[in-house]
């Protein structure tokens, strides 16, 4: 989540926010993907 902060903060500053939340709320399907942020150890699985 660290990129989609920053992103809002330069939105918010830039005026450009409530564009931004337009086209979120026109948005059928929102994906907010973080899971790569940090390295995967891996799980063992079922035991």
């Amino acid at each position: 989540m660290p990129r989609l902060a920053e992103e809002l903060r330069i939105l918010h500053g830039n005026g450009g926010f409530t564009r931004w939340l337009a086209a979120v709320a026109r948005t059928n399907v929102l994906l907010l993907d973080d899971w790569a942020l940090a390295s995967w150890t891996g799980h063992p699985g079922p035991t």
